[in-house]
């Protein structure tokens, strides 16, 4: 199929490397996260404003030089006797998923390939064309790649395979349970506190997966039989987890038409209440 997996948009290196390695080394040294996690968003090219709200994305969290944008699989380029043919989606799969819900995992399957062809990559940040940052979460933008990188390294502490950084649920946030907590200062706003939750969660428009994780949704889902973002919480060897609170969500409204646009325009973290 033509545009799987293109990378549309990259800037992987130093622009002096050549001229001032040691300013190159000292970079790397002072931000670790550049040569350890790949950073990739998934853009669908003949959807308006795709590209382009990933690209503003990328530059507001300062990591433009470093992010590579892909060509999202196109729905419009699938058939399903093709796919099914090809071994790539089970023939079941039609019965629950949209040819929407295949084309997406589709892609994410291509971001993990291209993921783990880089050996001297330990983790992979993941954002789909609609991500935003979480309204009313009082943060600085470019502060965000360094807190995420800290989580990551998490991975070995907790044993999180993949980590949701922009959940949403439809369960009760009092059901939460923490297992680890990292505070963060800022210069602009007040101090924050981001949490590690052992809970299953859904949407995958934001999130980290280590090697092993990215070889386990690879395995797991092949040929493709369930939604993207449903597979992973029910597979007993990947431990998915989630940060509370959520730093990213969707933008329905700036990017409708969406695979779920017929759901609400702002999906819930959690729901409030006991029981």
């Amino acid at each position: 199929m033509p545009g799987w997996g293109v990378r549309v948009a990259s800037f992987t290196g130093h622009k002096n490397m050549s001229r001032d390695v040691l300013e190159a080394n000292r970079t790397l040294h002072e931000q670790p996260w550049r040569s350890k996690m790949g950073i990739f968003g998934i853009a669908l090219m003949s959807r308006k404003g795709s590209k382009e709200n990933v690209e503003e994305f990328f530059r507001e969290m300062r990591i433009s030089d470093v992010a590579n944008v892909f060509a999202a699989v196109d729905k419009k380029d699938l058939s399903q006797k093709a796919l099914i043919d090809d071994d790539l989606v089970a023939e079941s799969a039609f019965k629950r998923m949209s040819m929407g819900e295949v084309a997406c995992a589709l892609s994410h399957r291509e971001i993990f390939k291209e993921f783990l062809s880089n050996k001297k990559l330990e983790y992979a940040m993941i954002f789909e064309d609609d991500v935003m940052f979480e309204p009313g979460l009082m943060i600085q933008h470019e502060d965000i790649i360094k807190w995420i990188f800290s989580l990551a390294q998490t991975s070995k502490e907790v044993g999180w395979d993949g980590l949701n950084l922009g959940r949403c649920s439809l369960r009760r946030c009092s059901n939460d349970i923490e297992v680890l907590s990292r505070y963060f200062p800022q210069k602009k706003y007040e101090p924050i506190n981001l949490s590690i939750i052992n809970r299953d969660s859904q949407c995958t428009h934001a999130y980290l997966v280590t090697r092993k994780g990215a070889e386990l949704l690879l395995e797991a889902n092949d040929p493709i039989a369930v939604p993207e973002d449903h597979y992973r919480n029910h597979l007993s060897t990947f431990r998915y987890m989630t940060v509370k609170p959520r730093l990213f969500t969707q933008d329905r409204i700036n990017l409708p038409g969406g695979i779920h646009s017929d759901q609400p325009s702002h999906l819930p973290e959690c729901f409030m209440g006991t029981g």
